[in-house]
């Protein structure tokens, strides 16, 4: 049955609701009736185990399969070192389940005391021992070789102190604990676990001390077997055999048919994003595509713009009404010619560039080398921090992934900003397009047509909503509408029109949404607590406090009791809250443009945005008022980043946002 339609989705927390409504194309497609209603019931993804700390079961299935592989591995790693073992004439002569008690640990200090003289008995000890190490071997740069882990320094400094711990907990000298093994043969009481144990049902007394209560090294570990080895005078060539089935490891890596193929060039993988050819590209295309009075920018207009958006060093990227400022031109004059455009209150940076230098007192390793690299060393390094495929081009940066110091490792794997994802195009036709752009006249459209000869208006292929989406919420809500829309077009026929809305913690994650919830809870908590002062302080009724109130209350506060405009002292009871940029010119009601004001100024001012106001009244100056803006007390509420960005650019300000997006 083919039915004129629109269809109606409704999108939220725990479920989706959707309506089939019957439009009469000849009058102005007025409804005529509703055909159909669905609700399709969903959990958020949520893992129904994990209560009150909720997890998305992506995120646990990923935990399990993980754990699952890690076991499947150190089962196979494990069988292949025992028939090494065998194949050496190194037997167990001992029981399995010696295995699981505190044996191996003494066997382990046994065979660095001396040479055991019993071939039966010295076996037995070294294969008790080296399966034992091969089991429990420790962490390691997952990024080493063998050799490099060979390589690394041993003993760590944290092996260092947990044996001066024990050593003196025991009352034993510290070179009578010169390895792990003799460190754990200590352990031979409940009273002496070798790790913290924690919960009611803890095995072990508790003494207030573990044996090794932190991260074991496998550097400890290698030096550990090499003295083992050495001291029961096992041949070379198969101490080094045994040496690395037992360190035997590979590098993360994700599988490169996972990786989405370039549209253009279909033998090249997609970008990811930390790419400086693509945040190169983000910006190229965005200032491209940049109007000033409607009429695009001059090529040294552009490339004024595009260097200090390549140079910006601010981890807040600078807003519109600034990059109106570098050409010399009022911030109203600026727009984008495309609908399809979204609109961004920031401009494009290198995000990558400017995220290592934030952390680069803590990454010094890695910025130092930065500093000393070329441009292609920077783009592979660049590229490396967003991309964990098997090709990816790590070879010109191993060797410095592979010396970074486990503290540079964790920060780095822990810093945001260098871009998730990838892009809709290779590195390689990035470059082409960056170079076209930059020797053309700017334009994406002209470069895509000069590079590739694809014609005007081409995009890349829209993925499918069938694909999966990493995002567990975002990908069960696609499945579900993609499902229901096949289904209802069977029925019905395509639609004319598909209207969706949602609620804007529908797409948040089972973490996300619990953190999205606490915090609500806290703002609740927080602004009763701010009406409780205000009755006090500013003598209202219970009933007489608003959230409007409040925030001016706060805002009062956070300017030092200041007038924003002219720097006058402001009360709660004489002064009022005003839109920076006003409302009826396209203004928001976000806290970035709203300022608590006296009335004298707030009368003046009109409907004007501030920094236009200015500079025709005498008691104002946008120098003055962002001086004053320096002075501003952060709220406890809010964060030093979201704090500064608040105000980033907030006296400047002239028009509603504009922006732009590439549409890589």
């Amino acid at each position: 049955m083919r039915t004129a339609h629109f269809i109606g989705i409704d999108g939220g927390q725990s479920g989706i609701g959707f309506t089939v409504v019957a439009v009469d194309p000849n009058s102005q497609y007025m409804p005529t009736a509703i055909l159909e209603s669905i609700v399709h019931i969903i959990d958020g993804a949520k893992d129904p185990s994990t209560g009150k700390s909720p997890r998305s079961r992506l995120a646990v299935s990923g935990v399990a399969r993980r754990g699952r592989r890690l076991i499947r591995r150190r089962a196979a790693r494990i069988r292949k070192l025992a028939r090494l073992l065998a194949e050496a004439g190194i037997s167990n002569g001992m029981s399995d389940e010696l295995a699981v008690t505190y044996e191996p640990w003494l066997a382990r200090k046994r065979l660095i005391d001396g040479y055991i003289e019993d071939d039966t008995q010295r076996a037995a000890y070294l294969h008790l021992a080296i399966l034992h190490i091969a089991r429990h071997r420790g962490w390691r740069n997952p990024w080493w070789s063998h050799e490099r882990t060979c390589m690394a320094d041993a003993p760590t400094e944290a092996f260092i102190e947990q044996r001066d711990k024990a050593a003196d907990y025991f009352g034993v000298s510290p070179d009578a604990l010169p390895t792990i093994g003799s460190i754990g043969a200590l352990a031979n009481a409940p009273s002496h676990p070798l790790r913290p144990r924690t919960g009611k049902k803890s095995l072990a007394v508790s003494s207030g001390f573990s044996i090794l209560p932190q991260r074991v090294f496998q550097e400890d570990q290698l030096a550990e077997l090499d003295l083992i080895l050495k001291t029961q005078r096992v041949d070379p060539s198969i101490a080094d055999s045994i040496r690395r089935a037992v360190f035997d490891s590979k590098m993360p890596r994700v599988k490169s048919g996972l990786v989405g193929v370039d549209p253009l060039d279909r033998t090249q993988l997609r970008s990811p994003r930390s790419a400086l050819e693509f945040q190169e590209y983000r910006i190229r295309s965005t200032i491209g595509n940049l109007r000033v009075a409607k009429q695009a920018l001059s090529a040294s207009q552009r490339e004024t713009v595009i260097q200090q958006l390549m140079e910006w060093k601010d981890s807040v990227p600078p807003s519109w009404d600034e990059v109106a400022s570098w050409l010399g031109v009022e911030s109203p004059d600026l727009s984008f010619p495309s609908a399809q455009d979204a609109k961004s209150s920031k401009a494009p940076i290198m995000n990558t560039v400017v995220a290592l230098k934030s952390k680069k007192s803590k990454l010094k390793t890695v910025w130092s080398w930065w500093e000393q690299a070329n441009s292609l060393e920077r783009s592979q390094l660049a590229a490396w921090l967003g991309d964990a495929s098997e090709d990816a081009e790590s070879d010109l940066i191993e060797e410095l992934i592979a010396g970074l110091p486990a503290e540079e490792l964790a920060v780095l794997d822990g810093t945001d900003g260098f871009g998730t994802g990838r892009a809709a195009y290779s590195r390689k036709t990035l470059n082409r397009l960056n170079v076209a752009m930059q020797t053309g006249d700017g334009s994406l459209t002209s470069a895509l047509s000069s590079e590739f000869n694809v014609d005007p208006g081409w995009r890349p292929p829209a993925e499918s909503i069938f694909d999966h989406i990493d995002h567990p919420v975002v990908d069960q809500i696609a499945t579900v509408v993609g499902r229901v829309l096949a289904q209802l077009q069977r029925k019905y026929g395509p639609p004319l029109r598909v209207n969706i809305e949602h609620v804007r913690e529908a797409f948040l994650g089972p973490e996300a949404l619990q953190e999205f919830k606490n915090a609500q809870t806290a703002n609740r908590n927080r602004r009763e607590r701010i009406r409780i002062e205000m009755r006090a302080q500013e003598k209202l009724t219970n009933d007489g406090v608003s959230n409007s109130d409040i925030r001016r209350y706060e805002a009062i506060q956070m300017q030092q009791a200041k007038c924003l405009y002219c720097g006058a002292p402001i009360t709660f009871k004489d002064s009022e809250m005003d839109h920076i940029v006003a409302r009826r010119i396209g203004g928001s009601s976000r806290r970035e443009n709203l300022v608590a004001v006296c009335r004298p100024c707030n009368r003046r001012k009109g409907k004007q945005p501030f920094a236009v106001w200015a500079e025709s009244d005498p008691s104002a100056d946008v120098a003055e008022a962002r001086q004053r803006l320096r002075e501003w007390v952060r709220p406890s509420a809010m964060t030093s980043l979201q704090f500064n960005a608040l105000n980033a650019q907030r006296v400047y300000s002239t028009q509603p946002e504009v922006g732009g997006r590439s549409s890589g």
